[in-house]
């Protein structure tokens, strides 16, 4: 219970900073913008690593959705962490680490945008 807790306090974190990172995006203030979703990115490493440590993930790892899928399926951040507190609660931890798994797959994806457009402007300021 105690992992969960953690988990949980985590998710809620990712959350904030997610909902803050609209807020970026809506001033147009990329540098922050950026920075939440490194904190994101952060929080979600976090809960998987915890996760891990709760189950045997080898074993379920063929059951996690490849990249081509989830790309497909471009679900909202929040919407898979909220999916996910709501598997922890619920006590189903592989469906958590595979809402998880999904959303730090759509961070790094958007983060990584944020870092090439960020960089490209710096170097045009060059």
């Amino acid at each position: 219970m105690l992992y969960n807790d953690k988990i949980l306090k985590s998710l809620d974190i990712a959350l904030n900073y997610y909902n803050n990172s609209v807020v970026a995006l809506t001033n147009k203030d990329k540098k922050t913008l950026e920075n939440h979703f490194w904190h994101i990115l952060s929080e979600i490493e976090y809960t998987l690593f915890i996760l891990s440590l709760m189950f045997d993930k080898e074993q379920y790892e063929r059951y996690l959705p490849k990249p081509k899928e989830m790309d497909k399926n471009n679900l909202s951040i929040n919407k898979l962490l909220n999916e996910a507190k709501n598997s922890i609660t619920n006590n189903n931890i592989f469906e958590a680490y595979k809402n998880i798994y999904m959303a730090r797959y759509h961070t790094i994806r958007i983060y990584d945008i944020i870092r090439r457009k960020q960089n490209a402007k710096e170097e045009n300021l060059s």
